[in-house]
């Protein structure tokens, strides 16, 4: 709010005894930024908003007199220049009379005192105005008496002359000729001072600053107009000496041309206020409101014409207008308002208004609270805080809020627990005092009592956190902040009267995963991915190393702006180093297992060389049948093997640009020579040419197809297609089997993770193949995924980016 707008100016400003005006250094406009009550009712502006316009657009100051304008002008940019007080004479500005019927005379002196700025310039000026009218009318009335004196004096001494002349006459007839003379003289002298004083009435109306107007005769024709009023009317001097229905015909019918018949007619003085007329202005109709007078003009006993005086009070009528209007409008924001409203007024609270809403609040009715203080309106409230505070406003007249306040609302005649943010406004009457306090309050509820639900879920959360010693973490998504709970900086080792920064924590991780951490942070926050990721630590102040899985996700703040990427933190290290020495396990049992197998093929495949010539058909089936053992167990082995060096970090991508379009080709033939329980077709792939290692890629493709094998029917098909999708290459196996359950596919990738079910109970697996695919696959930066329905099949996929 401006300062000038503040509610203690405008009260000090309206208690000062003479009209003042505030304007702004913008010469020439001198826009009006504030006004005071008394210089709205001198210069009849009550009903009229002037805050924003200029000062020559309040009055006619340039027609107080014939150089009212230029002299105010140039005392305004005198004060401004010289910034120094000036002061200026007596200034001509007629006002309304007392019983508004008429314009009366007023003069004024003018005083503008600069307002100074930080940088020492004017950048406003504080007008007063001192009404003179009372010394410069004595001063004309006394002119004016001693003038009827003389004229008194002078008509004396032409009857004492009349009546010297009269006797001469009487007295000599020889004098007649000369006193006839005498009189001819004084005819033509008289009949020139009449002709002279039709001419200064003609030039008085046709240099007044005032509408106005003289029309004569029946017709009404237009004999005298002034330049003013052909402004008002919106025409030109082309209609001197027309009649008023040809000058302008859109008048006929009008209430205020049947006036002025009237008066013509009657002779009967007639004054209209905001007199509602039409007339065409530049070929458009225009509807403006005047304060119109209309004077009989009489010659020898007989009415001649009518002087017309008209004054443009649109704007002051359309100004009230819109003040009603924005009454209504207020009264119906109060009404209709979903806040609740009330007024209390003077020390004892007397409700004076109060709408809908407040009335529900309170259980009342409007009849029995409205008229009557609170406490007796509501005995219950005596003695509640909320109302010392309201008397602390009243006391200090300073607006007081209080937020998220519990109160008993009534709700169907029963108490309920209600939350509301309420402000109590003081409400200052003309001096500046509180005479009453508005009351504003916002039901928050809802608001409250759901945060309240998210604090006891936050409670809940960190004791579930705290039972299960985890901790928490978070990174500021646009300060890259990090904040760690207490048990999370236990596990890194640092203080807990610390504040944890990146540097610190990214210093603690084991350098080898490092950039693994920061790509994945990245990701979270850039592209609000998800993490969940295990690496070792060594914590900072035993050195010990252990291992961590930290879980994460980015939260949204109600625009869905990105509010903090945060999440958990575990201590792992027991379960990862049970994981190691069993993988060490699993590899030392594989590489052990594989000498012997390789031997026990080596002695099947050379017995079955020897049962072949020997024709001993029995032994050459065994023998194959124990090959095909032996291949599966290899598999198995190579199965564990790989797992064990994905986990230890010893798996070796051998990349090369391939076209993988031509592998997946490639392997569904090599299907199709000893798969003859299913039909495999590949839809129609263009060029994928990718950068990746060709065999575990290869081995990708053969699980995803065995699988689709061994988990539909005999006889169903088996679809796979490829194809290009935003910059990586998409491959899908789809079959016709049984179908996986919703919650076993969040699972499906993970490390011995089978899917446990009346069908799957024949099928052999360790769950260690789409682990394997979905490790490959990540680590060559693509995706791998699953959509499946019970009784219909699944869709595996998985996506590598293209060279």
């Amino acid at each position: 709010m401006e300062p000038l707008q503040e509610p203690l100016f405008q009260n000090l400003f309206n208690h000062l005894a003479e009209p003042h005006v505030v304007v702004k250094a913008d010469s020439p406009r001198f826009t009006v930024v504030a006004c005071n009550k008394q210089y709205k009712a001198v210069s009849n502006t009550l009903n009229k908003d002037i805050i924003g316009m200029g000062i020559k657009e309040i009055s006619d100051l340039k027609n107080a007199n014939y150089e009212g304008d230029s002299i105010i002008e140039k005392a305004l940019n005198k004060a401004i220049e010289t910034r120094q007080v000036v002061k200026l004479a007596a200034v001509r500005y007629d006002i309304p009379s007392a019983d508004g019927l008429q314009m009366q005379q007023s003069w004024w002196q003018t005083e503008y005192i600069p307002v100074l700025g930080q940088n020492g310039k004017a950048e406003y000026l504080l007008c007063t105005i001192h009404n003179i009218t009372e010394q410069v009318t004595s001063k004309k009335n006394r002119e004016r008496a001693e003038q009827q004196e003389k004229a008194l004096r002078k008509e004396q001494l032409l009857n004492e002359e009349l009546a010297e002349t009269i006797k001469k006459l009487e007295e000599s007839q020889q004098n007649l000729a000369k006193l006839n003379n005498e009189l001819e003289d004084r005819v033509a002298s008289r009949t020139k001072a009449l002709s002279d004083s039709e001419a200064r009435f003609r030039n008085m109306i046709e240099q007044s600053p005032v509408a106005m107007l003289v029309n004569k005769g029946d017709d009404l024709i237009f004999e005298i107009v002034n330049q003013p009023m052909l402004k008002l009317i919106g025409k030109g001097d082309a209609i001197k000496g027309k009649p008023l229905y040809e000058a302008i015909p859109e008048l006929k019918g009008q209430p205020v041309v049947d006036k002025l018949y009237h008066t013509y007619q009657t002779g009967e003085e007639w004054t209209g206020y905001e007199q509602l007329v039409l007339m065409d202005r530049e070929g458009k109709s225009y509807q403006g409101y005047y304060n119109v007078t209309y004077k009989p003009l009489i010659e020898n006993g007989q009415i001649t014409g009518v002087l017309e005086v008209a004054v443009d009070v649109t704007e002051q009528v359309q100004a009230r207008q819109k003040i009603l209007e924005s009454e209504t409008m207020f009264r119906a924001i109060f009404e209709q308002s979903p806040l609740a409203f009330c007024v209390l007024k003077g020390r004892d609270l007397v409700t004076e208004l109060a709408n809908d809403n407040i009335l529900k609040l309170w259980g009342k009715t409007r009849q029995e609270v409205i008229g009557k203080p609170q406490t007796v309106a509501r005995p219950e409230v005596q003695g509640l805080p909320w109302l010392k505070l309201i008397n602390q406003v009243y006391t200090t007249g300073v607006t007081h809020k209080n937020p998220e306040f519990k109160i008993l609302m009534q709700q169907d005649g029963k108490p309920e627990e209600g939350y509301f943010n309420a402000v109590y406004q003081p409400l200052k009457d003309a001096e500046g005092q509180t005479s009453a306090i508005l009351v504003i309050l916002e039901d928050v509820t809802d608001k409250v009592k759901a945060q309240q639900q998210v604090d006891q879920a936050q409670q809940q959360f960190r004791q579930a956190v705290d039972s299960a010693n985890m901790g928490t973490w978070s990174i500021n998504p646009a300060s890259y902040q990090l904040t760690f709970c207490n048990r999370s900086k236990e596990i890194f080792g640092f203080s807990l009267k610390e504040d944890v920064s990146n540097r610190w924590a990214m210093n603690a991780v084991d350098p080898a995963y490092r950039q693994m951490v920061r790509k994945a942070i990245a990701a979270g926050i850039e592209k609000h991915e998800a993490c969940d990721l295990e690496y070792p630590i060594i914590n900072h102040i035993s050195h010990e190393r252990k291992w961590v899985r930290v879980t994460g996700k980015m939260f949204f703040d109600e625009n869905n702006r990105p509010a903090l990427f945060s999440g958990l933190l575990m201590d792992i290290t027991t379960r990862k180093l049970d994981d190691i020495r069993k993988n060490d396990f699993i590899a030392i049992v594989s590489h052990e297992l594989k000498t012997p197998l390789t031997t026990l093929k080596a002695y099947a495949q050379m017995l079955t060389v020897k049962s072949k010539k020997a024709e001993d058909v029995f032994t050459v089936v065994a023998l194959e049948k124990v090959n095909s053992q032996v291949k599966k167990m290899t598999g198995l082995i190579n199965s564990f093997l790989n797992v064990s060096r994905l986990e230890a970090g010893k798996i070796h991508l051998d990349k090369v640009n391939f076209s993988l379009d031509e592998l997946v080709k490639e392997r569904i033939n090599e299907f199709a020579l000893t798969i003859k329980s299913h039909i495999i077709s590949l839809s129609p792939c263009g060029p994928l040419t990718v950068f990746a290692d060709y065999e575990k890629i290869g081995q990708v493709i053969n699980n995803l197809l065995t699988n689709a094998i061994k988990y539909s029917p005999a006889g169903k098909r088996i679809e796979v297609s490829c194809q290009s999708e935003e910059g990586m290459a998409r491959i899908s196996v789809k079959d016709e089997g049984m179908g996986i359950k919703a919650h076993d596919i969040s699972k499906l990738f993970e490390r011995f993770y089978r899917v446990e079910g009346r069908h799957t109970q024949n099928i052999s697996g360790f769950g260690i193949g789409l682990y394997l695919c979905a490790e490959i696959i990540q680590r060559h930066n693509g995706k791998i995924g699953v959509e499946s329905e019970i009784g219909k099949g699944s869709n595996f996929w998985f996506t590598l980016p293209l060279s």
